[in-house]
């Protein structure tokens, strides 16, 4: 589904125009019908926990960040020229003067950038770390601007200049005496994100900021200040005499040098306690109150507050005739109404039809017949079809003479007409009761038996004795041919044809459907044909989910056929008249499933001559995939190579063992000789090897690849080179290795050939040259579009060179993928291309082919990560797309000048593309482009807040905020923030309840709810790896799991408490924790995590994040710097060595003769006793017991029932009670009002959270997300001396001492929840536990419920059980249909692996 998206330039006449005839309209329109009813909005604000910084120093970053030079010469020339916008400029006066400063130095597009990036306030991160850094080098700021200098601060102009002479003096002699020493981390060293004074006709060499011959000093200063320039002065003439003494040097690396680092700040207080005129008042523009940040988006989702009653009476059969539906509306708009998640629109049309084929005799029909009785339960808006479909019948229709007339029937035949005849006595539903009842008689375990056929028929004769009555009351058709169970069952026994006809003419007709469609195959195990596109199931998911999936997909393209008036309410029979083609359309090639399509003979499309190797198929899906349409591969490999060369047949060696069910392979002759001239004459240039090589690889000539490469190792290791053997020596090297090999004939083969030998050379020299960019004779491997070349051999060749150059492995193409897939979406451009090919487009396509170069094209759009002639492929996008399916927005000035390059493959109908839609409209004004989009239909309010690119006085920009009007004052919305993933806000002020937000209930005058989150933290997240396992092939051990980390503040003594901690998980080697702005310490724990390993490098103090080099620590370093700076957080790679004599040791283990007493967890020292910023426990009380109960509320109205149960537990708990908070959804009342509960009622509290990690699957409904927080964090939400908490809901009331439970054995489990209770009888058909595929998963296992659990966190930990359900939730999580109740379905599924300790029924009250 593609979107109707174009941008064009600005025509100021014709908006005008446009904006003349809006006035002229709105000026016919009374007032009093604007007024007629008061409006209500909302509008929601975000900042940061920080002053805002001023915009003079953010604009001084974005320069630096161009050019670092830039940075210098910008503040020299705004020192020099600030005065002219004289004594008491106006804030308007201020921002034009900081734009026109920096406009001196950037061209107009990079001009508007800039507006843009400090509207962002992009730049306010770095400048809060540069105060950070002040705070940790002094006490306090003991001027408005002062120099450090080996720990000493520096507020004149003289002392200064004195010290930095005495210490380069000082240095310069260590040096001599050998005893410099490189630059240690901490508050008095400079770090590559700072602006380091480089003179510009310097001849020295390029300064080593960590080099022993360097002295750092640093300047805290606000730009435009008096006292910085004077301190600036004296720092950058010491600077260029020491670079300048450097040069000179007879060796110049040995020679001191003056690292000068300026870091931008501004002290307001101490400032202005210096005097007027100090700073120039343009520096302080932008600093007024707490920084107010744009960047997120908000959400209002309408909440479904209603009671759905089912009439279980009702059955989707034909939505526009059946009296049941009369009451439902007929208008198709009703279609595209919100409505709550899971429900479906209710229409009286006929616009979503399923129609299932399957065998009678199978168990899929009474699957079927379960699932149909339960939507028609269910009231589903499904017009459903059934299709038995009998393989006698169906060999008849292929021409076969069937069943002679004196043989018995089949059971398949037997159980068609006894179905036939109930629908033909009774009408559908009836019919599908009848599968029911057998069903329900024969459960999902009786599938398989041997005695499956006697008691199908058994009890399928059985329902229709005793539900035939019955069913004259379901009757949908005035008079059936069979009068009774008795008849009906003879017929289905008897005979040949004998019978009813009318059955029997239904059977035939449904075979021959089935035949001529290609469903007869499929049908065996059951298919669904919705809306005209074929699903099985296949996956897992049973025929509920199957048919949901369906569901999903196809009524969004009704919405979207109704929304752009390709479907009106004008049709009299949609069915039958209007939407034919997508309804049923049960013929053609879409459903020919058993038609396949071999390579045609040549290769693809657009003139490659090429033969594709895989995707592999799973020995679950070998039997189909010989009938079945070729899989669609996410990943598609180019081997070019020159096959004259060693290095170019191993090469295509290692691409030919390359084994993957997710890629494809392809190779093609890059020949050293250089373009093949098309036509035969090609093949005669050819050499011989790469004649072989071209007819292989374009598929004219077969051959066991197996063997081939055995052969081609034997061309490698002849003392010849490849291109010097003859076909001879080729057709005998490759005969030893293969069966037979080509016997004495390749030479005959290739001839063979003709002119297809030479027009596949061809194809693939010009493929290699146009497409891909190669030179003659480059090897390199091409993975959907982003290019790798392999380094040319030295051109001496022989043995010698054979392993000198660079080398491909098989292996090495699993990394290509596993990159392609993280950093060109592939497997999601695959899904994109195999979702547009179910709803009918890209006919006719490689499908392939266009999922690969929609990945090109991503790829492209990262020019730092791959190599420049990646985008190639993604150029033959705008010339073989279709134009509907492709935009293309022009910049305003010359294409190679366009500061941005914006790509976006979006469904327009979904959440994502909400977010496109106004940051489409902020770059718009940024790059001055126009568009026209048409808008889709979608069930929630949006907004995203994003800068105002200046104030309508021509003042700085005004603060961002996500603005709602017009919103439904009398609907219950709840509110969401879609805020960037490094971001943690919470709301800080809000008088609404933003859970159940009613409009209306606002007071009169009240425009708009109104409420202010804050950014409470940004994430430093990071993936930790043991360089000493990798090397070793420890695979299991790559990613140490359970390794402890803590954060300290830089200058924090070795024994501080940390601020936060964490452990490292073994998903991907993941760690999180949280910092605001600022250079931290990263450390390991004491303990076992400092025993048995060491820190290597790390990328933390990088400002580029994880594709930064990493710096090396020390030896034995077990900390490391971490810059946050930005606010993108930081996603860093931390790299660990495990000592070589412990590498088979487990930091989770006990150390060797202390069993359970050197664990990590009995040696962390416990610091959670007092919560940070919560009441702390009462000194000298010891080691008095405390319970710990964590809980999560979200609304007002569970925050109430909250507070009831902290009361209960407090009645009933003599001991001292920790109340643990997620205060992810906390509203700001409550935790205002935490604190005096606490004190009143003498109890501790800590408010805790953690941030979603990006690579887990997220869950889109708010109520869920609360839900997994209960589950999938417990090792890492809670800091890691807590060894035990207990979980409680917030609606339960305690009437028990939790201290019972406390100290309850879980005999080894690390939780323990309550059962579900069985002891009322009347509730037994609804316990689905006991039934389907609950029932069959626990194999007697309890299930159990999640309103009150016991955490043993120690134990918990130890076996890695949050590891483990997190990967079980992936899995799981992105079927739609599973683990409905996520907080409780986890568990009770994970069970098998992480065990569950039943608690006593007594301690969870139930009426089930």
């Amino acid at each position: 589904m593609a979107p109707s998206l174009g941008w064009r330039h600005r025509a100021p006449a014709a908006t005008a125009a446009v904006a003349l005839l809006l006035l002229a309209a709105l000026a016919g329109v009374p007032a009093a019908r604007a007024a007629r009813r008061e409006t209500k909005g909302v509008k929601i604000t975000v900042q940061a926990k920080w002053q805002a910084t001023p915009l003079l120093h953010e604009a001084a970053e974005f320069l630096a960040d161009e050019v670092p030079a830039l940075f210098w010469r910008f503040v020299e020339e705004w020192q020099r020229g600030s005065e002219a916008l004289g004594g008491a400029p106006s804030p308007q006066q201020c921002w034009a003067g900081i734009r026109q400063a920096a406009a001196a130095h950037l061209s107009p597009n990079m001009a508007r950038l800039f507006s843009a990036a400090l509207a962002a306030r992009q730049y306010s991160p770095r400048l809060e770390m540069f105060r950070q850094l002040a705070w940790e080098s002094v006490a306090a700021a003991p001027a408005c601007c002062w120099a450090l200098l080996g720990g000493a601060a520096y507020t004149e102009a003289a002392p200064l200049e004195a010290a930095l002479a005495a210490a380069l003096q000082a240095k310069a002699a260590a040096l001599r005496e050998g005893a410099g020493r490189g630059v240690e981390g901490g508050a008095g060293a400079v770090y590559p994100f700072d602006h380091i004074y480089a003179a510009a006709a310097s001849s020295a060499p390029p300064l080593n900021i960590t080099a022993p011959a360097t002295v750092p000093v640093e300047l805290f200063a606000p730009i435009g200040s008096r006292c910085g320039a004077q301190l600036h002065a004296v720092l950058a003439a010491a600077a260029e005499r020491a670079d300048a003494a450097a040069a000179a040097a007879a060796a110049p690396a040995a020679a001191p040098r003056l690292a000068y680092a300026w870091r931008p700040l501004l002290d307001a207080a101490a400032c202005s306690a210096a005097g007027e005129g100090v700073v120039h008042p343009c520096t302080a523009l932008g600093t007024e109150g707490r920084l107010v940040v744009p960047g997120y988006g908000v959400e209002l989702a309408l909440k479904n507050m209603e009671y759905n009653a089912q009439d279980d009476s009702k059955k989707v059969n034909n939505l526009e005739q059946d009296r049941q539906y009369q009451r439902w509306p007929r208008e198709l708009q009703t279609l595209l109404m919100p409505m709550y998640p899971g429900r479906l629109p209710t229409v009286a049309r006929n616009v979503l039809n399923a129609v299932y084929a399957f065998d009678p005799a199978s168990p899929a029909a009474l699957d079927i017949g379960a699932l149909l009785h339960q939507l028609q339960q269910q009231a589903w808006p499904l017009r459903t079809g059934l299709l038995p479909v009998v393989a006698a019948r169906v060999a008849r229709a292929r021409g076969g003479a069937g069943p002679r007339p004196d043989d018995a029937p089949s059971l398949s035949e037997r159980m068609g007409r006894l179905l036939g005849a109930v629908h033909a006595a009774f009408g559908g539903r009836a019919a599908v009761h009848f599968l029911y009842a057998v069903r329900q008689a024969m459960p999902a375990q009786a599938d398989g038996q041997a005695d499956f056929d006697d008691r199908l028929w058994l009890e399928a004769v059985r329902a229709a004795e005793e539900q035939w009555a019955g069913w004259g009351e379901l009757a949908e058709v005035e008079e059936g041919p069979v009068a009774t169970a008795a008849e009906a069952v003879v017929m289905a026994e008897r005979a040949g044809e004998a019978g009813s006809k009318e059955v029997a003419a239904r059977l035939q007709a449904a075979a021959e459907l089935a035949h001529s469609t290609g469903l007869a195959g499929p049908a065996r195990s059951g298919v669904l044909v919705f809306n005209g596109v074929v699903s099985t199931n296949d996956g897992g998911s049973g025929w509920h989910g199957v048919t949901m999936g369906a569901v999903q997909s196809q009524l969004q393209q009704v919405q979207e056929d109704v929304y752009m008036q390709r479907l009106t309410d004008a049709a009299v029979d949609i069915y039958e008249e209007e939407y034919q083609a997508r309804q049923l359309a049960l013929a053609g090639p879409l459903l020919g499933l058993n038609a396949t399509s071999p390579p045609a003979a040549g290769g693809g499309g657009g003139g490659l001559w090429i033969r594709y190797f895989g995707p592999q198929p799973s020995l679950a899906a070998e039997e189909e995939e010989a009938s079945g349409p070729a899989p669609l591969a996410a990943v598609t490999h180019w081997v070019a190579a020159d096959a004259g060369s060693r290095q170019g047949l191993r090469l295509v060696a290692a691409g030919l063992q390359h084994r993957s069910s997710n890629g494809r392979l392809g190779v093609v002759v890059n020949s050293g000789a250089g373009t093949a001239a098309p036509g035969a004459d090609a093949a005669a240039q050819l050499l011989p090897v790469e004649k072989v090589v071209v007819a292989v690889g374009s598929g004219l000539l077969e051959t066991d690849l197996n063997d081939f490469v055995d052969g081609l190792d034997a061309v490698v290791q002849q003392p010849q080179a490849p291109a010097a053997l003859t076909l001879a020596q080729l057709d005998e090297l490759l005969q030893a290795r293969r069966r037979g090999g080509f016997e004495g004939r390749l030479e005959p083969a290739l001839s063979g050939l003709g002119a297809s030998l030479g027009q596949a050379a061809a194809s693939q020299a010009g493929f290699v040259r146009r497409a891909l960019g190669l030179g003659a004779g480059a090897n390199a491997v091409v993975s959907n579009g982003r290019v790798v070349e392999l380094p040319a051999e030295p051109p001496s060749g022989g043995d010698d060179a054979a392993g000198s150059g660079a080398e491909f492995e098989p292996h090495d193409f699993e990394l290509l993928e596993l990159y392609a897939q993280r950093n060109q979406y592939s497997e999601r451009m695959a899904e994109l291309v195999r979702s547009a090919s179910q709803f009918g487009a890209l006919r006719g396509v490689d499908l392939s082919a266009a999922a690969a170069v929609v990945s090109s094209a991503l790829a492209a759009a990262k020019p730092e990560e791959v190599d420049a002639r990646s985008g190639r492929v993604s150029e033959l996008i705008s010339g073989r797309s279709v134009q509907k399916n492709f935009v293309r927005v022009a910049a305003a000035g010359p294409a190679d000048s366009a500061p941005l390059l914006v790509q976006a493959v979006v469904n327009p109908l979904s959440k994502p593309a909400q977010r496109l839609a106004p940051l489409l409209a902020f770059l718009r004004g940024v790059l001055d482009v126009d568009r026209e989009y048409h808008d889709m239909p979608l069930k929630t309010f949006y907004r995203y807040a994003l800068p105002t690119l200046g104030s309508p006085d021509g003042g700085p920009p005004a603060p961002a905020a996500a603005t709602f009007t017009r919103l439904p004052p009398n609907k219950v919305l709840t509110l969401g923030m879609d805020e960037p993933e490094p971001w943690l806000v919470e709301p800080v002020q809000a008088e609404a309840d933003l859970d159940n937000l009613r409009l209306e209930e606002l007071g009169p005058g009240v425009a708009a709810a109104e409420a202010v989150f804050e950014l409470e933290a940004l994430m430093l997240t990071g993936m930790c790896l043991d360089l000493a396992s990798l090397a070793a092939r420890m695979r299991e051990q790559i990613h140490p799991r359970g390794v402890q980390l803590q954060l300290q503040a830089l200058s924090a003594p070795e024994a501080a408490p940390p601020l936060v901690d964490t452990l490292v998980m073994s998903n991907l080697g993941y760690f999180q924790l949280k910092a605001g702005p600022g250079l931290w310490k990263l450390k390991l724990a004491p303990g076992r995590s400092q025993e048995l390993y060491s820190v290597a490098s790390s990328t933390g103090a990088s400002s580029s994040g994880q594709r930064a080099e990493a710096a090396v620590a020390g030896a034995d370093a077990h900390q490391v710097p971490v810059a946050m700076s930005s606010f993108g957080g930081k996603h860093m790679h931390l790299f660990l060595r495990k000592h070589a004599d412990r590498l088979s040791e487990d930091v989770l283990e006990a150390e060797e003769g202390e069993p359970g007493k050197g664990s990590l967890w009995s040696k962390v020292t416990s610091w959670a006793g007092s919560g940070g910023g919560g009441v702390p426990a009462p000194e000298g009380e010891g080691e008095r017991e405390t319970i710990h109960v964590f809980t999560v509320a979200s609304g007002h109205m569970y925050e109430r029932l909250q507070k009831i149960m902290i009361l209960s537990v407090i009645k009933r708990t003599p001991a001292r009670v920790k109340f643990w908070f997620i205060k992810n959804y906390m509203s700001p009342q409550m935790k205002a009002f935490v604190p005096f509960m606490a004190e009143k009622y003498d109890f501790d509290y800590e408010f805790v959270t953690y941030k979603w990690p990006s690579w887990l699957h997220k869950q889109t409904e708010k109520q869920r997300i609360i839900w997994a927080y209960k589950i999938l964090f417990l090792d890492v939400l809670f800091p890691l001396g807590l060894k035990k908490v207990i979980f409680c809901d917030s609606d339960q009331v305690v009437r028990a001492d939790l201290r019972e439970l406390w100290h309850m054995d879980l005999q080894g489990a690390p939780y323990g929840y309550t059962p579900f209770c069985d002891n009322n009888k009347e509730m037994e058909g609804f316990r689905f536990w006991k039934q389907g595929f609950w029932r069959e998963h626990l194999q007697g296992r309890p299930y159990h419920i999640s309103a009150l659990y016991v955490i043993d966190l120690e134990r918990f930990r130890q076996m890695a059980a949050g590891d483990r359900l997190r990967v079980i939730y992936d899995g799981l999580s992105k079927d739609p249909n599973s683990l409905a109740n996520l907080d409780q379905d986890l568990p009770n599924y994970a069970q098998h692996g992480v065990p569950i300790f039943s608690l006593p029924s007594e301690w969870l009250w139930c009426e089930t």
